[in-house]
């Protein structure tokens, strides 16, 4: 995990993952001359969380790909109130690291990160949301905007939302038998599990079996 937080903490690295608390103050740039690097200093780290604890430096999405090779990076999780807020510049930042990431396929942003109610709509979500990314983590404004995320990002096999919404879930069950058969969903408090069947191509002139099986809202295999 990479902390950009006050400095507190030292330095523990692996292969595989990064886990820094940086010292920002005394760290970035001076040190690194990123002017005279040819390539990143980590080229093999594949799990990369980025957790803005107190603010967010104007900088940041330029010196990240300075360190971290991010065409390695299979999961990526980022945690920042500002995400939630859709802070138009954060986002702009997150969107373009993301692009980076070829081969990722793993995305979390901002699951639970507080107990505030995310202002992220479904265009946000699509907008960061890269091609090749398989399992999506969001919190996300409602329940509403979970269904056009659904819709539109039809490369995703699973996703896990965090909404703060107390409309019904009738109309995502409903759209998921509809053109993802063969899905299966939980629902607890203010949290939905989707993992994703075959988009559903209906035949033309063929109407569809009305004897399908009824709703079951809390936990089903949708067909």
């Amino acid at each position: 995990m990479l902390n950009i937080e006050k400095p507190e903490r030292t330095v523990g690295l692996d292969e595989k993952s990064m886990t820094w608390g940086m010292l920002i103050d005394q760290f970035i740039f001076v040190p690194l001359q990123v002017e005279e690097m040819h390539h990143p200093l980590f080229l093999k780290v594949e799990e990369l969380e980025i957790d803005f604890k107190y603010h967010k430096l104007s900088n940041w999405a330029f010196f990240v790909p300075t360190l971290i090779d991010l065409t390695a990076i299979v999961r990526f999780k980022c945690s920042c109130a500002l995400i939630c807020r859709t802070e138009p510049h954060m986002l702009a930042q997150i969107t373009s690291l993301l692009q980076q990431m070829c081969n990722l396929l793993s995305l979390d942003l901002c699951s639970p990160y507080s107990n505030d109610i995310s202002s992220l709509t479904a265009e946000d979500v699509c907008l960061m949301t890269p091609s090749h990314v398989r399992h999506l983590i969001v919190r996300i404004q409602s329940l509403s905007e979970i269904i056009i995320v659904l819709e539109r990002l039809e490369h995703l096999s699973g996703a896990k939302f965090y909404f703060r919404d107390t409309s019904s879930t009738r109309p995502i069950i409903k759209m998921l038998k509809e053109k993802r058969n063969g899905s299966s969903c939980r629902i607890n408090s203010f949290t939905l599990y989707v993992w994703l069947g075959k988009k559903h191509i209906q035949p033309r002139g063929k109407k569809r079996d009305s004897r399908t099986p009824a709703d079951s809202l809390y936990s089903q295999t949708i067909r």
